[in-house]
């Protein structure tokens, strides 16, 4: 949680797994979790289900290889009209690619 401190409370990691301690009326009580279940406490919440960041990271895969391809045209192609339809088509795949994500807080419609 990004800029929310919990004074009693410590979250680290250590040999692959999270780790989270809280310390109560001078008892310290440790819960080591797995990858797994922090995925699967996140989907309980709500949060980041694991399909959605799957899919997610497809979409930046495929964004990243066509910046690429355009990065490519731009330094290799004398004529800029083929650079330029790369350069819309990204646009396009970039607004169908955010179409169904929910407003960021404080975003402007």
């Amino acid at each position: 949680m990004t800029g929310t401190f919990i004074p009693s409370l410590r979250v680290e990691q250590q040999d692959g797994l999270v780790l989270v301690s809280q310390r109560r009326d001078g008892q310290t009580a440790t819960v080591a979790l797995h990858q797994a279940h922090i995925r699967h406490l996140a989907e309980q919440c709500g949060l980041a289900p694991a399909k959605q960041i799957a899919t997610l990271a497809l979409r930046l895969r495929v964004l990243h290889r066509r910046i690429d391809e355009l990065g490519y045209d731009l330094t290799n192609s004398p004529d800029l009209d083929h650079a330029l339809e790369q350069a819309l088509a990204l646009a396009e795949i970039a607004d169908a690619y955010i179409a169904d994500l929910p407003d960021a807080p404080g975003q402007a419609p």
